[in-house]
């Protein structure tokens, strides 16, 4: 089977891992499978998807070779915040002051922002709703808060510890390909069929 970009690209960050750092097993198809899954090899948005891993994802994707998943959420949340908050802008169609609109919002969260694509009809309910799990964990990672981080991941010990929290190589993975779709929903509002609506 041949390889794909995204496999490749993620190969590198593997590869320049050292040896004391224990990698997970089949990190580059698993992520390679959850991206394909949104946008197959050949379609028209899998290249878009291929740049945004290459030039916003790709510290996302060192983290997740390097098994830092609570590292990766914080990056995945604050990368899929600016995308949205820097096209919102384009997506309601004001031709000028960009920088004038884009100067009110960026102090709303991804979460306050994302019923504003929803009422647009560029994101579904369901990415709302992921939006939402999305920033539940990056404030429970990035404050501490483990109540917060309960909501959403099984504990494997009594520690109040992040790594107390199962955070999985497949979940983090899906989250990644979930935040490259919204970055790419938001790109191109009236390029995409919204599913889950």
């Amino acid at each position: 089977m041949r390889r794909t970009y995204i496999q490749d690209h993620l190969k590198h960050h593997v590869e320049r891992s050292t040896d004391d750092i224990q990698v997970p097993e089949d990190v580059e198809l698993i992520l390679d499978q959850e991206i394909t899954a949104r946008y197959p090899t050949g379609s028209s948005h899998r290249h878009v998807a291929e740049m945004l891993v290459a030039t916003q994802f790709d510290e996302v994707l060192a983290l997740i070779a390097l098994g830092q998943f609570p590292s990766a959420i914080l990056l995945m949340h604050s990368i899929t915040e600016h995308a949205a908050l820097r096209f919102l802008p384009m997506n309601l169609k004001i031709k000028e002051n960009h920088s004038m609109i884009f100067d009110l919002l960026k102090r709303r969260s991804l979460s306050e922002i994302a019923s504003y694509y929803r009422d647009l009809g560029v994101w579904s309910i369901d990415d709302v709703k992921f939006v939402k799990k999305l920033a539940t964990l990056r404030n429970g990672v990035a404050h501490r808060n483990f109540d917060l981080l309960g909501k959403h991941l099984k504990r494997i010990d009594s520690e109040r510890k992040l790594k107390s929290y199962d955070f999985s190589l497949k979940q983090t993975c899906k989250a990644c390909a979930h935040c490259i779709d919204l970055c790419i929903k938001a790109f191109k509002p009236n390029k995409r069929k919204r599913k889950g609506t």
